[in-house]
């Protein structure tokens, strides 16, 4: 039991590795866009924009209700 703790542990350390390495890459390449794009759209790009928790969880309760009705 005690090494399946570790194990999870151990992969629990990588993910966050992984995410941590991930969100470096994204900061340069936005920073490269908004270089690119200095004078024109500055909003973000498509690729960018994610749901927040937020806005998950407004659409399911909508839709939720929507089929409650």
């Amino acid at each position: 039991m005690l090494i399946g703790y570790c194990i999870t542990i151990a992969l629990m350390v990588l993910y966050g590795f992984l995410c941590w390495r991930d969100n470096k890459k994204k900061e340069v390449q936005e920073a490269a866009w908004r270089a690119e794009t200095q004078g024109e759209h500055q909003d973000v790009a498509e690729e960018w924009k994610d749901l927040t928790d937020k806005k998950v969880c407004r659409t399911l309760l909508s839709s939720r209700d929507a089929l409650l009705v």
